[in-house]
C-alpha cells in the first residue's frame, strides 16, 4: 500500500513496484488521477480514494484493507503536506486549519495505519512499514514549522517501534527513508540541488531491500557525518 500514490515520489514508487510484479494498493485523494495511475500500472494496481486528513475516510480505508486485502505485507507512508506558515503574522484560523491538516496527514495517518493494520502485517512471513521522512528531522526550517515537527515525530515513532519489533516481531521491519530535497509539486519554486522523484522512488526500493531502520537517500546521506562535525553547518544547509 502506497499513500500519496498519484504524484511525485509515491507515483514513481508505485510504478516501480508494479513493474516488479507487486500488487499495489494506490491511496490518494484525487480519484481521476488514481484511475489513471492504475491504468498505467495495469492489473496489479488497485486505486483507493481517501483523504487521510478525514477521520471517517481513514477509518473506512483501514476497514477495507483488513477485509479485502489480508495479504498486505508492505505499507509505504509517503503522503505529506507542507505549507509555509508564519505563526506571528498569519491569520489564526488559517493557521489552525493548516496545522490540523498537516499533522493529520503527515503524522496521525501513518501512526494510525500502522497501528490498525499491524495484525495484518504480523500474519505475513515477512513484512515492512516504510515511513518517508525528511533531512529536516536534523534541523527544522523556519518557513515550515509544522511539516518539520511532523516529520521529526514520525522519525521518532519509527525508531521506537523498530525497537519493539526487533524483540517482539523480528519479521516485521519498521523502516524510515530520509529524503533530501526532491523535485515534486510540493517543492516547486523552493530550494536548489533537488533529486528527481524517480531517483527518490528508487531510493525507497533500496530502503526496503536494505532493511535498515533508517536509510538516508541521495545527498542526505552526508548530513549525519557533517552534523557530527558542525551542526551549525547542517542548519545553514537545510535552511
Amino acid at each position: 500500500m502506497v499513500t500519496g500514490a498519484t504524484r511525485g515520489i509515491g507515483s514513481r514508487f508505485a510504478r516501480l513496484a508494479g513493474a516488479r510484479g507487486a500488487k499495489v494498493l494506490l491511496v490518494g485523494r484525487d480519484e481521476q488521477r488514481l484511475r489513471g495511475q492504475a491504468r498505467f500500472i495495469g492489473e496489479n494496481a488497485i486505486p483507493i480514494t481517501c483523504d487521510l486528513a478525514d477521520p471517517a475516510a481513514l477509518s473506512a480505508l483501514m476497514e477495507r484493507i483488513e477485509q479485502d486485502h489480508p495479504r498486505l505485507s508492505v505499507i509505504v507512508n509517503n503522503a505529506a503536506l507542507q505549507q509555509e506558515m508564519n505563526f506571528i503574522l498569519d491569520d489564526r484560523d488559517a493557521l489552525m486549519t493548516g496545522l490540523h491538516n498537516e499533522i493529520a496527514t503527515n503524522l496521525l495517518a501513518p501512526m494510525m495505519l500502522t497501528t490498525r493494520l499491524l495484525p495484518v502485517l504480523l500474519r505475513q512471513p515477512e513484512s515492512a512499514v516504510l515511513n518517508v521522512t525528511s533531512a529536516l528531522v536534523l534541523s527544522p526550517k523556519a518557513a515550515a514549522p509544522v511539516y518539520c515537527a511532523s516529520k521529526a515525530a514520525l522519525s521518532s515513532f519509527s525508531a521506537a517501534l523498530a525497537k519493539q519489533c526487533a524483540s517482539e516481531a523480528p519479521h516485521l521491519h519498521i523502516l524510515e527513508a530520509v529524503m533530501p530535497l526532491v523535485e515534486t509539486d510540493m517543492t516547486r519554486g523552493r530550494g536548489r540541488g533537488k533529486i528527481s522523484a524517480e531517483r527518490a522512488a528508487k531510493g525507497l526500493l533500496s530502503a526496503i531491500e536494505a532493511e535498515r531502520p533508517r536509510y538516508w537517500i541521495g545527498k542526505s546521506r552526508f548530513l549525519p557525518i557533517i552534523n557530527r562535525i558542525s551542526p551549525a553547518l547542517v542548519q545553514r544547509i537545510l535552511s
